[in-house]
């Protein structure tokens, strides 16, 4: 098996274990609101600019062309950076707040499936008229497989506001990629990233504005969850940002489509931890396991990955 591979699937393994963390979060009262929720991870974002720092680490060869962010790369932003910056930064945070909704109510091996795959088709669609892009010649067949998938998980498992909250998620998700994609071909990528990162905060920041999570209930949450779930959430913040890595990795040394496609594994994975652990964490995570949820779930998440990789092959 190529290295490239071997990356991909573990990025995936640490993915599905991080969703599964955060649905735990958000459903054992740790962090009261989704809104609270995604104020945290948006400003945890700041820690991955971190990585500036080691800049002037060279990298061995074995790296390829592959090097540490370096500040000495990151310049004042023109006002096209900024706005990318800040608009992909303000559709995350969307992103997260509805993800965040809809871990409240339902299995994080439910909701995934259908965010990702939502993502994945407004990223593909958004490509093409935004990016110029060609869509594959089974974006037909995948997004039926998707439609078909997502139909059976709604019909017997969501509500109409969780359907909501799930496909806003992906579309949110799918935008704020798009975006991000256009800010790379903007300016550098140490640039983008640097930007795109603040971008992120800035729009974590700007909750506090709003009049149902004035500065005052958001500390009063913060300081509830206490230490031990700030501390959590920042070792899912490091794992993330590894995931991330060996994705871009993985994109360096082998096959975009095929890098796609094998991020449905995340899927996969976590359908085996709803049905290895559900039984035992369903109290907080609210994995649902038994022998229908079993068959529904093994049906309807088989459909969803078929048409997930017919998307990018």
């Amino acid at each position: 098996m190529s290295i490239w591979i071997g990356l991909v699937v573990a990025a995936q393994v640490i993915t599905a274990a991080i969703s599964l963390a955060e649905k735990f979060i958000v459903t054992s009262g740790k962090i009261g609101r989704p809104i609270v929720m995604a104020f945290y991870v948006g400003v945890l974002s700041s820690l991955t600019i971190l990585v500036f720092a080691f800049g002037w680490i060279d990298l061995p060869s074995i790296f390829g062309q592959f090097q540490i962010p370096s500040f000495s790369n990151v310049s004042f932003p023109t006002v096209s950076v900024a706005l990318l910056a800040l608009f992909s930064g303000i559709t995350f945070m969307a992103g997260l707040i509805a993800i965040f909704s809809a871990y409240k109510i339902a299995d994080a091996s439910d909701v995934i499936p259908i965010v990702n795959s939502a993502a994945a088709v407004s990223v593909l669609i958004l490509s093409f008229y935004v990016l110029d892009t060609s869509l594959s010649e089974n974006f037909l067949w995948g997004f039926l497989f998707l439609v078909v998938g997502t139909f059976l998980v709604a019909r017997f498992r969501f509500t109409k506001k969780l359907l909501k909250d799930t496909l806003l998620a992906g579309l949110f998700f799918g935008i704020s990629v798009v975006l991000i994609k256009l800010l790379f071909l903007e300016t550098g990528f140490d640039n983008a990233f640097f930007w795109s990162r603040v971008g992120t905060v800035i729009s974590a920041l700007f909750l506090l504005l709003l009049p149902n999570c004035c500065h005052r209930t958001v500390a009063g949450e913060v300081k509830t969850a206490g230490k031990n779930i700030f501390f959590l959430l920042i070792g899912l913040k490091f794992l993330s940002g590894l995931a991330s890595f060996m994705v871009l990795k993985a994109v360096e040394l082998g096959n975009v489509a095929i890098v796609q496609a094998l991020s449905g594994f995340q899927f996969v994975f976590l359908l085996l931890f709803s049905i290895l652990l559900g039984h035992k964490t369903s109290s907080y995570c609210g994995e649902n396991c038994t022998s229908k949820d079993r068959i529904q779930k093994l049906v309807s998440v088989g459909i969803i990955i078929t048409g997930f990789v017919l998307l990018f092959i």
